[in-house]
């Protein structure tokens, strides 16, 4: 596998200039880039959390039955990565949820009616998903901004 380090590092300046920056729009193409480079990353982390804990001995982790009670045992570091990386995906990813809902002509809210109706029942995140990932832009200026793929540097 041969990784273009040109490409590399202009995604990470990019990424790192955007921020949490709410304004404006984003395109699917933006969105799409983001979530399989996390989701690359977080395979990764998964992948070297998995060998690292192969080789902790098997007391660390288990549940067991004694003196009459249930006790269980969790190495919690590898759960603290897991959880660590969930919420700083988390934390780069929502602006551009909000920005693609820009783009497709609703407001940021809409994120957390869908998230809320997500919670209730599980139509909620198929909307999202396919409102952020597959939902074509709006071709023409909304309140939001001008059309990102006349402004927008290509990565």
């Amino acid at each position: 596998m041969v990784i273009d380090i040109k490409k590399a590092s202009k995604w990470v300046k990019y990424s790192k200039n955007i921020g949490w920056n709410f304004d404006g729009r984003a395109t699917r193409r933006e969105i799409w880039n983001n979530a399989i480079y996390y989701f690359f990353i977080g395979f990764l982390i998964n992948f070297l959390i998995m060998i690292v804990s192969h080789n902790i001995p098997e007391e660390s982790e288990y549940i067991r039955y004694a003196n009459g009670e249930w006790s269980y045992h969790i190495n919690f570091i590898p759960l603290f990565l897991k959880i660590s990386w969930h919420i700083y995906v988390f934390y780069r990813m929502f602006p551009i949820y909000i920005r693609r809902l820009h783009d497709v002509g609703k407001n940021g809210f809409s994120l957390i009616k869908y998230i809320l109706l997500s919670l209730f029942c599980g139509i909620g995140v198929i909307i999202l998903i396919i409102t952020l990932f597959f939902k074509g832009s709006k071709m023409n200026d909304n309140e939001y901004g001008p059309v990102p793929k006349m402004n927008q540097i290509s990565i």
